[in-house]
């Protein structure tokens, strides 16, 4: 399961208004077309991450539980007196799940999906729900949105075919070593931080941040990066000085077995190191984090 909200836009002029808001050129979807895409505040730092379904005339939009008030927010007060736009919040009524693992297909193929047909810039229409497939860091991850009142034999059907709901410790150490970034890791940080630049698209025309995200990509150069960290020892989330390099500010944490993940955003100076030692002596191997 993925906890996240659901945002349900209709009207005339929906779709134009939230190619305003957001990162990414949407102005040419059409029905049953995918797209990721950040919302972001006026300094440029991210707000929600979101990805989007054109469903005939509506257009639904997922986003992260945590922020999805604050986002309905923001896109109701971007809306023009004289714009048709309807927004309404289908939290109670859309569910949203991703599959992830290994013989990934083999869940579906006994749903009865055909997965030549997934896609990541489309969504598959099978029955009520809608299918769709993204990469990252080579790991295909399947995302599925349907009606929350076929959710459970939904997922019925997918543990009768192999797949079974993974508990939310062990999602979190196979995220953080896939590479995968929650909500958590992004809100209030530039999407070249961490490792989102890929949704953003500077030539698409305005959005809040723009300028500011404009002017980073021209000096090419950043403050911090967000990195993986392990180590023998626990972590703790917040922030961290280290002498010699600055601070580092822990976003998430996974303990499973001996191995100790977290995802930190690091000063760039310290980001080509190896490893480094925080507080209380603890050493600390650095990894890149890649993101697609």
């Amino acid at each position: 399961m993925r906890k996240s909200s659901v945002t349900i836009l209709s009207g005339g002029n929906a779709l134009d208004h939230l190619d305003r808001c957001l990162t990414a050129s949407l102005v040419d979807l059409e029905n049953f077309d995918r797209r990721d895409a950040l919302l972001c505040d006026a300094n440029g730092r991210i707000q929600d991450r979101i990805t989007i379904c054109v469903l005939d005339n509506q257009i639904i939009a997922l986003g992260s539980e945590k922020s999805g008030t604050s986002t309905r927010e923001i896109l109701l007060r971007g809306i023009g007196w004289d714009e048709d736009v309807s927004l309404l919040d289908g939290d109670n009524a859309i569910s949203h799940l991703s599959i992830i693992g290994q013989n990934i297909h083999r869940p579906l193929v006994g749903l009865g999906v055909d997965c030549s047909e997934l896609s990541s810039s489309r969504w598959l229409e099978f029955g009520n729900s809608l299918i769709s497939s993204s990469m990252t860091n080579s790991v295909e991850i399947v995302d599925v949105a349907l009606p929350k009142s076929e959710l459970q034999g939904f997922l019925d059907i997918l543990q009768d075919n192999g797949c079974y709901e993974i508990p939310t410790d062990k999602w979190d150490a196979m995220r953080m070593l896939i590479g995968i970034t929650e909500i958590a890791d992004i809100i209030g940080n530039l999407p070249f931080e961490v490792g989102l630049n890929e949704l953003v698209k500077l030539d698409k025309g305005c959005y809040p941040g723009q300028e500011i995200h404009a002017r980073l990509d021209s000096r090419g150069k950043l403050a911090r990066r967000l990195m993986r960290l392990v180590s023998a020892n626990e972590f703790k989330l917040g922030q961290h000085k280290v002498e010699g390099i600055g601070t580092l500010y822990v976003t998430s944490t996974s303990s499973n077995n001996d191995a100790n993940v977290a995802y930190a955003l690091v000063p760039s100076a310290a980001c080509e190191l190896d490893e480094l030692t925080i507080s209380s002596d603890q050493v600390i191997g650095l990894e890149p984090l890649i993101q697609n």
